[in-house]
């Protein structure tokens, strides 16, 4: 026990009137974040290399692939199209370039031993050459209780050069490609 001079007993007997009275802060209201749907072709420019890049596909929920989950956890998967237009070298890894933005919690790319978006041995997007034009999905763990907001494209998980494509309504899911039963 602290035993405080009898000068100062009055601040161990209650908090300050002016804090009783203050509300609670909430967390400010993100928005969701803007892009073009899914299906539109974007181009970027990073490291001399012109990349077009096109999300083809978001799986919600990835069915049947094996991924190893946490409780709490759906694998979701974007198949996407990387075209590189020159003059350089464009040699990366997708699960560092695409990530997803959702409305609660940590999303985290998933090893997908088979299915539909099993994981490559080598990444699609490693060494691509001037007119190279590679596809691939990339799969991840996200929140069962979470909405899937946006696919993002980073170059090499960095800033410049992002881009992002929104997601109708917040989710679409296709259980036809997915692998559903």
């Amino acid at each position: 026990m602290v035993t405080l001079p009898a000068h100062l007993e009055h601040l161990a007997q209650r908090p300050p009137r002016r804090l009783l009275r203050r509300p609670l802060r909430r967390p400010a209201h993100v928005p969701p974040p803007h892009g073009p749907p899914t299906g539109t072709t974007q181009r970027t420019t990073y490291g001399g290399a012109s990349l077009a890049i096109t999300v083809q596909q978001l799986i919600d929920p990835l069915r049947d692939s094996g991924a190893a989950l946490l409780p709490g956890a759906r694998a979701v998967g974007i198949v996407v199209e990387l075209v590189n237009s020159g003059p350089s070298l464009y040699d990366s890894s997708a699960t560092g370039d695409f990530s997803l933005l959702v409305s609660r919690g940590p999303v985290t790319p998933v090893f997908v031993p088979g299915g539909v978006c099993k994981t490559p041995l080598e990444d699609f997007d490693r060494y691509m050459t001037t007119g190279a034009v590679r596809s691939g999905c990339v799969a991840f763990s996200v929140p069962s209780a979470a909405r899937v907001l946006a696919v993002r494209f980073s170059p090499h998980d960095q800033p410049a050069g992002r881009l992002t494509w929104s997601v109708a309504s917040g989710v679409r899911r296709d259980s036809k490609r997915a692998g559903a039963r």
